[in-house]
């Protein structure tokens, strides 16, 4: 049951302060460039989002915050295959340099101009940034949180494609296990997975076996490969490695690139309500207060209970949407 209090007065409270976390996540970007057949690589801006420190738990104790920022090719890398002038926001603290954090929000814009493709030869290749933010306790600078996204360039004579880039699953424990289509082009492809993902195809030229605890999908040519979560995400408990983990894809035996995924772990007994209060102005004789939606999700039936000047209606929409006007003031 969903209590709204009855008094009819008018209260002030503090809202709950919402905060950043890093991002992107999950924090790899996979990009991919062939030799045979040439495509240009359109640049995609990457925001990232600076973790909140001031006003939270972790900032007590210290006087001052200040980010430090790394970037840094990974792999011997002949040449450099990003420009430099890939930053386009202001104030984007130089390698190994730090800047001053004196307010919440910040975020930088990356959006990697690519160069020299054509000189490097058929590897995987990294371009990481690391992030660090450090509190100032006494006269020494404390490592508070970190933060690592790897930029990851795929370069290919014998290219195969895949699509999606990333995989989002959702579950709710103990109802049917979500899942997702992976389709794969190109000879010689290799799918390897995670424990807890469970493959299959219709596709009969495609093979899928067992190694390590878990499943493989090989093959050659277009198929679709169907990813599902298994039963361990029923548990009470789900380590953060199956939460957050990639899909590697291969030619042959070499890695080609990964597919992120991520899931999310709802149990059937949550209620989630949005929003949380609810404010109504109105002006006596001259303007009624404006009718809102209340969202509510559960597997569970519930009950409403209201003040007298409140109508619900059973108006629901397909998103649960719950229009409540108010009487007339009169």
């Amino acid at each position: 049951m969903i209590t709204i209090n009855s008094t009819q007065e008018n209260t002030q409270t503090a809202s709950t302060p919402l905060f950043q976390d890093w991002g992107p996540i999950p924090n790899v970007t996979n990009v991919f460039f062939s030799n045979t057949i040439f495509v240009l690589l359109i640049p995609q801006a990457i925001e990232f989002k600076i973790k909140d420190i001031i006003g939270t738990q972790q900032a007590q104790g210290y006087t001052e915050f200040r980010l430090k920022a790394a970037q840094q090719f990974i792999v011997n890398t002949p040449v450099y295959w990003i420009m430099q002038s890939s930053y386009i926001n202001n104030g984007y603290p130089n390698n190994f340099n730090t800047i001053p954090i004196t307010e919440n929000g910040m975020s930088f814009t990356f959006l990697p101009l690519y160069q020299n493709l054509n000189l490097l030869q058929p590897g995987v290749y990294e371009f990481v940034h690391s992030f660090q933010i450090e509190g100032r306790q006494n006269n020494n600078w404390v490592n508070i949180s970190n933060y690592l996204h790897r930029l990851v360039l795929t370069i290919s004579d014998d290219p195969i494609t895949f699509t999606p880039s990333s995989l989002s699953f959702t579950h709710y424990q103990n109802t049917p296990l979500p899942s997702n289509v992976v389709t794969m082009n190109g000879n010689n492809w290799k799918l390897r997975g995670k424990p807890g993902l469970i493959f299959s195809s219709d596709n009969q030229d495609v093979t899928i076996t067992t190694e390590n605890n878990v499943m493989v999908a090989t093959g050659s040519g277009l198929a679709e490969i169907t990813i599902t979560l298994s039963s361990y995400y029923n548990n009470f408990t789900v380590e953060q490695e199956y939460l957050n983990n990639t899909i590697q894809v291969f030619i042959s035996d070499s890695i080609f690139g990964s597919i992120p995924y991520n899931v999310t772990i709802l149990n059937q007994n949550t209620l989630l309500v949005f929003p949380t209060e609810m404010t109504f102005n109105a002006i006596k004789f001259i303007a009624e207060a404006l009718p809102q939606s209340l969202i509510i999700s559960t597997s569970y039936d519930y009950e409403i209970s209201h003040p007298v000047w409140m109508e619900l209606t059973d108006d629901i929409d397909y998103f649960g949407n719950f229009p409540v006007p108010v009487k007339k003031v009169k």
